[in-house]
């Protein structure tokens, strides 16, 4: 029995079905899934009206991604300044230090 599951999609590796994506990216994409495992399907190119914003969350994840397993406080300051609900630098220092205040002793972040 093979499902197709469109709408939504699952969270899966990317592995080059979006094409604007790197291959380890994480996305939501239609996937065909059965007994034999989940299959992505490729989606080809993003539409134009949502690339770039696409492409600045990607960077904020990896980013983000990087800051945790360096344990890097400049990776992390970099990542809030590409999410597009902070944009500014001020902005970014201050939600950091926020985060930092709550869950310093489990974020382990450290200076360069």
């Amino acid at each position: 029995t093979v499902i197709l599951v469109g709408a939504n999609g699952l969270p899966v590796r990317n592995g080059g079905a979006l094409a604007d994506l790197q291959v380890n990216d994480a996305v939501e994409l239609p996937c065909q899934v059965s007994s034999l495992g989940v299959n992505v399907l490729p989606v080809g190119h993003a539409p134009a009206a949502v690339s770039s914003l696409l492409l600045q969350m990607k960077e904020y994840e990896r980013l983000t991604v990087q800051a945790s397993v360096e344990r890097s406080r400049e990776k992390a300051l970099a990542a809030l300044e590409k999410n597009p609900l902070v944009g500014r630098s001020e902005v970014a220092q201050q939600v950091l230090a926020e985060y930092l205040e709550a869950f310093g002793p489990q974020m382990k972040l450290q200076a360069a």
